[in-house]
């Protein structure tokens, strides 16, 4: 849930629970930081904050608020610091962006290590494929011109198939003397 869900989910007139959910935050800043002087502007934070982030989840304002708490985006001197704690969301987003950058770029490589790589044995297959309808097709249009519709179709795939099975064997022949395994007794 983002923090603009707050707002939709509970809608009220002249008020914005969002803006109030990050009130009670930096209200929970300021008891935290035990500090003298204290952030006195709340809602004018809480909402620069929601125009600025609205699009965070409730789980990124539990690690932001965890950060400033640490002092992992600079401590609070004699007052907690509005610019502060504005720039440890800015400083927050840019972290989440580039590490979404990061993810993204590491699963397109993934993707890419990881795609099926054709064997030699799959390519001549296509290849097989491929020049058997051609032949077909070029054995068409000279001795069946006069076949039309389902008939023409038939007759093309029943070729392809005879081509296929011609070539295939053809290969495998061609592999075989290559390879010096040629049964000659056959």
């Amino acid at each position: 849930m983002t923090i603009d869900d707050i707002r939709i989910i509970y809608p009220e007139e002249n008020k914005n629970c969002s803006v109030d959910y990050l009130v009670n935050w930096l209200g929970f800043i300021n008891r935290l930081s035990n500090i003298n002087k204290p952030l006195t502007e709340l809602d004018s934070v809480a909402y620069m904050i929601y125009k600025d982030h609205k699009m965070l989840y409730l789980s990124d304002l539990k690690i932001i608020f965890e950060k400033i708490m640490k002092a992992e985006y600079g401590t609070f001197y004699g007052s907690v610091d509005a610019q502060r704690i504005l720039y440890a969301f800015v400083q927050y987003a840019t972290e989440r962006n580039l590490l979404d950058s990061k993810n993204r770029v590491e699963m397109q490589l993934k993707n890419e290590t990881t795609k099926p790589v054709k064997t030699e044995l799959q390519k001549k297959m296509e290849e097989i494929i491929r020049n058997a309808k051609t032949e077909v097709s070029k054995k068409m249009k000279e001795l069946y011109s006069d076949l039309h519709g389902p008939e023409y179709l038939d007759k093309k795939n029943e070729l392809i198939n005879e081509q296929i099975k011609y070539d295939l064997e053809n290969s495998r022949e061609d592999f075989l003397n290559k390879h010096g395994q040629v049964n000659h007794a056959s």
